[in-house]
């Protein structure tokens, strides 16, 4: 399950019936202005305007909810000065019916400059699923595994970076030595399954040297769902 969901289902009405002869050329999304259509390695979707920087699993051709998704963008523009590094996603409210003249969103920010999630206003922990935490402390190394995990659902559009690959790549040499060398080490893999992860990263960087995020978007997928499951050592990026 992702964000209430099953992978690769569609906000909106069920269908009844199967098409004849369906084929994948049949599912094709059309061409939408400023908007972006990708399919991700687990087979799940999402659209991406580059311009503004919004994500969103829901479909923006439909008018009640581009009506939707501009009104709360400009909500957040209010709040927010400088765009360089952020991204915004939006979803359904699970909480609040859509409507045919709109539907409640539900959002969080991206700062890839910080790799940190955050919000306009305070959330409820227990909203976003984040356990118990006691300080600012244990709270920010809670947030920011979601960063990774935000990644990892979206790796279409923006690829990851060099130095994020070689720092993963650092901190899973760091955990072989310290699973060799500490009795009771805290890392998560052993010494044998951080040096299979360094030859599946080691591939990845010799067979996708495209400049285009799309054709990395396994690489992306990849390295981020490893870096969301080393926990507190992500917190250290």
């Amino acid at each position: 399950m992702k964000y209430g969901r099953r992978v690769g289902q569609s906000p909106g009405p069920q269908l009844a019936n199967i098409p004849c002869s369906i084929s994948r050329q049949d599912i094709t999304k059309p061409t939408l202005t400023g908007w972006r259509w990708h399919t991700t390695p687990e087979g799940d979707s999402y659209w991406s305007d580059d311009q503004r920087k919004i994500i969103t699993h829901i479909d923006p051709a439909r008018s009640a909810i581009a009506n939707s998704i501009r009104s709360a963008y400009e909500m957040v523009c209010n709040k927010i000065g400088d765009w360089e590094h952020l991204e915004v996603f939006f979803n359904l409210s699970r909480e609040t019916p859509e409507t045919p003249f709109g539907a409640a969103l539900e959002y969080y920010l991206v700062n890839h400059a910080t790799r940190e999630i955050f919000w306009i206003e305070d959330v409820k922990t227990e909203k976003v699923g984040i356990g118990d935490v006691r300080s600012l402390e244990e709270l920010k190394s809670a947030l920011l595994p979601e960063y990774w995990i935000h990644i990892d659902y979206f790796p279409c559009h923006r690829a990851v970076g060099n130095e994020e690959t070689e720092e993963l790549s650092n901190a899973l040499r760091h955990g072989a030595v310290d699973d060799m060398t500490a009795p009771g080490s805290t890392f998560p893999y052993s010494s044998h399954e951080c040096r299979e992860y360094l030859i599946l990263i080691k591939g990845f960087q010799s067979s996708s040297a495209s400049p285009i995020p799309l054709e990395r978007a396994y690489e992306t997928a990849s390295i981020a769902r490893i870096w969301s499951s080393i926990g507190p050592y992500s917190s250290r990026s």
